[in-house]
């Protein structure tokens, strides 16, 4: 009991999990210092016992999903997660997002889209968005590919994800490969070569001959 209150006096203190009373050894003689601010009600990271309830579960889910090596057990953290509410306050939103983000990704990385989409469809912090997007495009969902762009064009949350969006949104679809055999003055076409560009032809892959000559740079004209 002495232990638990223990902790939770250092992570009221250092507001996470990842510092402990080794930090209070080095202020002690000096070598850390920390910024002095007002402990105000505004300032307040906790604002009632229901954040630090909220930060001390996230934080034992983070340590599960770290420890998660097999399917089951990713599982189950997914799950708790996505029943579990958020609290309002910057840093308890962006803590939940995310682990959402990370459980996404991990998810894809074990092919499986669907359970990444479920943590993707939740998150509200860059790039839940983006990586949602590319997994329906990926799955033939272009539609709603489309839809959840456009939602990123329109609002989107910061930079990265409104330039995703407009390459996105603006590109031919299906996207269009065009390759480009150049021939200066002279040059001829191998016999592979030919045969490469008769393949891709057959392919659907647009590829050309572009003859070119070459510019004389003191009168302007080709030559």
């Amino acid at each position: 009991m002495a232990l638990d209150w223990a902790r939770l006096m250092v992570f009221l203190f250092f507001g996470n999990g990842d510092q402990g009373l080794t930090e209070f050894v080095l202020t002690d003689i000096g070598r850390v210092h920390f910024e002095d601010y007002p402990v105000d009600p505004g300032g307040r990271l906790f604002q009632a016992r229901e954040d630090v309830d909220f930060l001390l579960a996230l934080q034992g889910l983070r340590g599960a999903f770290e420890a998660a090596g097999d399917p089951e057990a990713l599982g189950r953290v997914t799950a708790a997660l996505l029943a579990t509410s958020p609290r309002p306050g910057v840093r308890q939103q962006r803590r939940f997002h995310r682990l959402l983000n990370d459980l996404g990704r991990e998810w894809e990385r074990r092919g499986d889209p669907d359970r990444a989409l479920d943590c993707y469809a939740l998150g509200r912090l860059p790039p839940a968005r983006e990586r949602a997007v590319r997994i329906l495009a990926g799955r033939g969902r272009r539609r709603a590919a489309v839809e959840r762009a456009a939602e990123m064009a329109a609002v989107p949350w910061d930079v990265g994800e409104e330039r995703f969006a407009e390459r996105f949104l603006f590109r031919p679809d299906p996207p269009r490969c065009r390759l480009w055999e150049v021939k200066g003055p002279g040059d001829v076409l191998r016999p592979e070569q030919e045969r490469w560009l008769r393949h891709f032809n057959r392919a659907g892959i647009d590829a050309r001959v572009a003859h070119v000559e070459w510019v004389n740079r003191a009168s302007g004209s080709a030559g």
